[in-house]
């Protein structure tokens, strides 16, 4: 077991994870649903969308292809957006080859998500949950999907065109209702990862597959929560689409592997090997935790070699730079 310690272009446009997109809404391909539209939504005041989409956990199936319908149409519109205001720079002579790489890795990324998106189906598997306070986590045939655009500050515009685009096709009334879901029903991501306590050490976060973050103590666990919740989906998501790439024929240099932050958008710059290959994908805490990142790409290397790498991260708060508590 290793034990690891805080002391001691988007290529060939095969990228999936994150944010699937869709140029339309496909007329004929997937079924409208009711088209009741018995919620008004522009009368009424929005839905949360996590409330939303945790009610959405347990609908039919072709409901919830019909939510991923809604988020792809508008992710990708979204994104198309962000290329042509690149463009527009370049055109003024703006930030030059840097701005120019940026417009052509979105154009790409928007490309290669289209394909994906005209498979999408009635029957296509889809499964919806909520990581965390702010995303909303789809899994579209195999494919994680963050309902996050390229810039955060346009998130919330974002999410409620979803919500109109999806209930100006299917009657929502049910989907609304006032009362607040179940504790339960606010979703985690497919494989949550577990804790455990005891008397001796601090809690431990662990993934069951080999990946365990060792905490000092139980001090501030809501935080220590949702900061392994974030991290844990990340690192998955990246899994991934890492094992997509190397499946297309993209090499990964693991010791080169690095997150930086990609130019123009609230999204990462995944650097692949040596050559310049990368992905994009929203990746915001293991940017800020540089040196966890670093720690943990053996089991990352081993998890998309389908291989079990048990590996134990002590001290972790310092890690995430969350506040260190002192023993109770």
């Amino acid at each position: 077991m290793a034990v690891a310690t805080a002391n001691g272009v988007l290529t060939g446009g095969n990228f999936l994870a994150i944010c699937v997109l869709l140029l339309c809404a496909l007329p004929g391909q997937l079924p409208a649903g009711s088209r009741l539209a018995a919620y008004d939504i522009e009368a009424a005041s929005p839905p949360d969308i996590h409330e939303f989409a945790a009610r959405l956990q347990t609908a039919p199936e072709p409901l919830r292809s019909e939510f991923a319908l809604a988020a792809l149409s508008e992710l990708i519109l979204a994104y198309q957006r962000e290329a042509e205001r690149a463009r527009a720079e370049v055109r003024r002579g703006a930030a030059g080859q840097d701005l120019l790489r940026w417009s052509t890795a979105v154009q790409g990324l928007v490309a290669d998500l289209k394909r994906l998106a005209d498979s999408l189906s009635a029957e296509t598997p889809v499964s919806i949950s909520t990581l965390y306070a702010d995303t909303v986590y789809l899994i579209v045939d195999g494919n994680p999907v963050l309902l996050t655009g390229p810039r955060t500050g346009e998130n919330a515009a974002l999410e409620r065109r979803v919500l109109e685009r999806f209930c100006s096709r299917n009657d929502c009334s049910d989907l609304v209702k006032e009362e607040q879901p179940a504790e339960s029903a606010r979703g985690e991501p497919e494989a949550p990862p577990l804790w455990r306590f005891s008397d001796i050490g601090g809690p431990v976060c662990t993934t069951g597959d080999g990946l365990e973050f060792q905490f000092e103590n139980a001090s501030g666990l809501k935080e220590k929560r949702e900061a392994c919740t974030r991290i844990v989906a990340e690192l998955n998501t990246l899994a991934g689409a890492l094992a997509r790439e190397i499946g297309s024929g993209t090499p990964v240099d693991w010791n080169r592997l690095a997150i930086r932050t990609a130019f123009g958008a609230d999204v990462q710059h995944i650097v692949l090997n040596a050559d310049g290959d990368y992905l994009l994908m929203s990746a915001p805490s293991l940017e800020q935790s540089q040196e966890l990142f670093s720690l943990v790409r053996p089991w990352l290397a081993a998890k998309v070699a389908g291989q079990r790498y048990n590996l134990v991260v002590l001290n972790t708060e310092r890690l995430l730079r969350l506040p260190v508590h002192p023993d109770d």
